[in-house]
C-alpha cells in the first residue's frame, strides 16, 4: 500500500508451497490481476524464504482429484460471478465464511453473487454476515441449502433460484420449497408489506428472523403451520390470517409486539394462548378478508 499498490491480508490460503494454520500472506491486486506473496517463518534475515503466486481470478482454494473448495475470496469486485473451473479444476463448494473473511480483509463491499451450475450444496455460513449483500442466485442443480447461510446478511433483498427444475423455488426473491407449499426465506433486507402465496401451507423455523424492513404480513390462504421463532425480532407489527389458528411452534414471535387480525366471525382464535408465542406485547382484532 505504501508503493501505491491495493493489496490485503489474506489468511489460511491453501496452496502448495504456503505456509497454513492462521499463517498472514498478501493479496496484490496488479493490472487486473491478483498476486499471492508469502514469506515463509522459517530461516532468518535476510535469507528468509518467499514466492508469489499470480492469481487470475481472486479465489484461493483446496483441490481434491479434479474438485476445487474455495477458501476465500480476494478479489475486488462487488458483483461476483464464481466461475465454475479454475485451471480446470470444478469449483463444487466453499468453507466457512470464505467471502466474509475476503472482506473483510480487502474492505471491499460484496453486494451481489451469482454462483455456478457445479456446486450442489449450501453449507453453513458461506454468506454469513455479509452485511451490504443485496443479491444472491443459486443454481438449478442445489439440493441442499442450510438456511443458516443467510444468518447476518441484513440488507440482503433478494434470493434467486434459476430454474423451475430446482429443488427449491423463488419468487419476488423470497426462497420457497419446489412446490411452493413451504416459506424457507423471507431476505431480511426486501422492503414493504408482504403478501403470502396462497398455496403456502408452513412458514419455516426463523424464516422472517430480523427482518427489519416489513411490519406487515398477510397471509392470502389458509397457512397450517408457523414455525418456531420465525418472526423472532422481526419489525413486523401486523399479521392478517384469512382462516382458523394456526399451529404454532416455540415462540414464533419473540421478543414482538403485534397486533393478530383474524376473520370476522371466526370464534376459534379466541382460544388461542398468545402468552406461549413469545411476545412482547399484543393485540386482537377482527376483518372481513377479501
Amino acid at each position: 500500500e505504501l508503493v501505491g499498490i491495493k493489496s490485503h491480508i489474506t489468511s489460511e490460503v491453501l496452496l502448495p508451497g504456503m505456509w497454513t494454520g492462521g499463517h498472514k500472506n498478501v493479496a496484490a491486486l496488479i493490472n487486473g490481476k491478483i498476486y499471492l506473496g508469502e514469506a515463509g517463518f522459517s530461516g532468518s534475515n535476510p535469507n528468509r524464504p518467499y514466492m508469489v503466486i499470480e492469481q487470475n481470478v481472486g479465489y484461493f482454494f483446496s483441490k481434491s482429484g479434479k474438485e476445487i473448495t474455495i477458501s476465500q475470496y480476494d478479489g475486488y469486485d462487488e458483483d461476483i460471478k464464481v466461475p465454475s473451473t479454475i485451471d480446470d479444476y470444478t469449483v463444487v463448494g466453499f468453507t466457512k465464511k470464505c467471502f466474509f473473511n475476503g472482506q473483510s480483509w480487502s474492505g471491499i463491499k460484496i453486494k451481489k453473487i451469482t454462483l455456478p451450475d457445479t456446486v450442489y450444496s449450501l453449507g453453513d455460513q458461506t454468506f454469513n454476515n455479509l452485511i451490504y449483500l443485496l443479491e444472491v442466485n443459486i443454481p438449478y442443480n442445489i439440493t441442499n441449502i442450510n438456511l443458516k447461510v443467510f444468518e447476518g446478511c441484513d440488507n440482503l433483498e433478494s434470493i434467486n433460484i434459476a430454474s423451475k427444475k430446482s429443488k427449491y423455488s423463488s419468487e419476488d426473491g423470497v426462497l420457497f420449497d419446489k412446490d411452493k407449499t413451504i416459506l424457507l426465506k423471507y431476505p431480511p433486507g426486501k422492503k414493504g408489506t408482504y403478501i403470502v402465496p396462497e398455496s403456502i401451507k408452513r412458514i419455516e423455523d426463523y424464516s422472517f428472523n430480523n427482518t427489519k424492513n416489513i411490519d406487515i404480513v398477510k397471509f392470502k390462504y389458509k397457512v397450517n403451520n408457523i414455525g418456531a421463532y420465525a418472526f423472532s425480532y422481526s419489525n413486523v407489527k401486523e399479521l392478517y390470517f384469512f382462516g382458523d389458528p394456526p399451529k404454532f411452534g416455540e415462540k414464533p414471535f419473540n421478543g414482538l409486539s403485534v397486533t393478530f387480525y383474524y376473520p370476522v366471525n371466526n370464534e376459534k382464535w379466541k382460544s388461542v394462548d398468545y402468552t406461549k408465542l413469545g411476545l412482547k406485547d399484543y393485540k386482537t382484532a377482527t376483518w372481513t378478508p377479501k
